[in-house]
């Protein structure tokens, strides 16, 4: 009897494993109703699974249900301790929400776990808490920090671009640009629109055009369209020599949503 009892949950596990991975690959293609549906038939197998919990937490919030989501990313944190996906997945939703304190808290007990692989994510985080409460200091130190742990981390690059923009570094401001439209941030927009506008602040006119004729050609959404034609009607007139605050368009690049080690958001 032992034996057969240890055989009928070895293959519940597998069952529910099995489930585990179809909801997981679905989670990753964007499916997310059918990867909700594949995690709740694991449930039935392996209730207890962390893993299951956070990705499930994830495919909720994806579908706009937080309430269900926070639930089971806090399942998946009382199930285990060490799951620092669910910890940061779950202090992501809490900063989403405004709710600052509790995302810093959990951000911060991320960081005691030196075990854990996207810790760049977290400063990263931790850095747009900075930006929220207006201390841009704390914000440049994360982000540092977050470069420290992986210098290739593009959303850190293109926020520290940000700062440096708006205190009038331009230089250094042109070299985090330039680095944040690297790997995974080079199909996004924002870098190529704020090099040129660097270089626009600058008085470089041959540089801001080529930006800006790249931004057009490369990226057809209407406002990044207008943004384009704007500089480059602008940059055919005489350039103002008074200065500009053109930060129109801000926006911060990477959510800093991480998934088990099954998904790689």
């Amino acid at each position: 009897m032992g034996c057969s009892s240890l055989s009928q949950r070895e293959e519940e596990k597998k069952k529910g494993d099995a489930y585990f991975a179809y909801g997981s690959n679905s989670l990753v293609e964007k499916d997310y109703s059918l990867a909700i549906k594949n995690f709740l038939k694991a449930l039935e197998f392996i209730p207890e699974d962390s893993r299951l919990h956070n990705n499930l937490g994830m495919a909720y919030h994806f579908k706009g249900r937080n309430n269900l989501a926070m639930r089971h990313l806090e399942k998946a944190m009382a199930l285990d301790k060490k799951n620092s996906d669910a910890r940061n997945n779950l202090a992501s939703l809490y900063f989403q929400q405004k709710e600052l304190q509790k995302a810093e808290k959990l951000y911060q007990e991320v960081l005691e776990d030196l075990t854990y692989e996207e810790v760049f994510r977290t400063y990263y985080n931790l850095g747009l808490i900075g930006l929220e409460k207006k201390n841009k200091q704390q914000a440049r130190d994360f982000f540092q920090k977050s470069l420290g742990a992986n210098e290739n981390y593009c959303p850190s690059h293109f926020q520290l671009g940000i700062l440096n923009l708006e205190e009038g570094e331009y230089k250094q401001a042109i070299t985090n640009f330039k680095d944040s439209s690297l790997g995974t941030c080079y199909d996004s927009p924002w870098p190529v629109y704020y090099l040129g506008l660097t270089y626009y602040k600058m008085g470089n006119k041959k540089s801001s055009q080529a930006k800006f004729k790249e931004l057009s050609e490369r990226f057809k959404e209407k406002k990044f369209q207008e943004l384009a034609g704007d500089y480059l009607m602008r940059l055919e007139a005489p350039m103002e020599q008074n200065g500009h605050s053109e930060t129109k368009g801000w926006k911060t690049i990477g959510s800093g949503y991480r998934g088990s080690e099954e998904i790689n958001f």
